[in-house]
């Protein structure tokens, strides 16, 4: 209804802020602030909220489709 409010829980996972570094072959998102956006699009964010992520984290990946021989 017009001029109410309402609560909005959200949750993330560290793959949500993570980045892919090639060079290490692994996911990492790093620590600090974050301002998490909404809106119709990203044009049009009709709010902010701030995120803190307290320390940096990293997730090594496998090679689980790497060939046998080299190509």
């Amino acid at each position: 209804q017009p001029n109410q409010s309402e609560t909005l829980t959200m949750k993330l996972s560290l793959y949500d802020l993570a980045s892919y570094n090639e060079a290490t072959q692994a996911w990492e998102t790093a620590s600090g602030k974050y301002t998490i956006g909404f809106g119709a699009n990203v044009e049009d964010i009709r709010a902010t909220a701030p995120y803190t992520l307290s320390k940096q984290n990293t997730v090594k990946c496998h090679d689980v489709m790497k060939p046998n021989m080299p190509l």
